[in-house]
């Protein structure tokens, strides 16, 4: 009956702990600077901190299984709801299946010398239609 006993305490204790490690929350990465919207930042240009941002993106939200594309979709997440351009000091999390990044969301703000490209001219020398516009400030 003592044995019986042990086993069931065992039992109890080994799904109570395997259970448990599907909720926890396990560090996946840290990033220095993080965009889904952004490929760099341009010269003249400088960030600016908006505070605590965190997105959050889970498989069963696609219906696809595996993890492919879920931290793309915690990037923009966070950065459509915080209205951001960056992410610095990114720290993603799996969640059991949701994957969670939480940083400082950034705004590019323009420098009055902010680096425009130059018209690129058509291959008659004429002006294209398009000419890049200065940045707001």
């Amino acid at each position: 009956m003592k044995n019986f006993k042990t086993h069931q305490a065992l039992i109890l204790f080994v799904l109570l702990a395997g259970s448990s490690g599907c909720i926890q929350k396990q560090k996946l990465l840290d990033s220095p600077l993080v965009s889904m919207s952004r490929t760099y930042i341009p010269k003249g240009a400088v960030l600016k901190s908006k505070g605590n941002v965190r997105g959050q993106f889970c498989e069963s939200m696609t219906g696809d299984k595996g993890s492919i594309g879920l931290f793309d979709e915690a990037i923009k997440r966070a950065q459509r709801t915080y209205k951001v351009d960056f992410i610095s000091n990114a720290a993603f999390w799996q969640e059991g299946s949701c994957v969670t990044v939480e940083g400082t969301g950034q705004i590019l703000v323009a420098d009055q010398n902010a680096y425009l490209p130059p018209p690129v001219a058509n291959p008659d020398g004429t002006q294209p239609r398009y000419t890049p516009k200065k940045p707001n400030r």
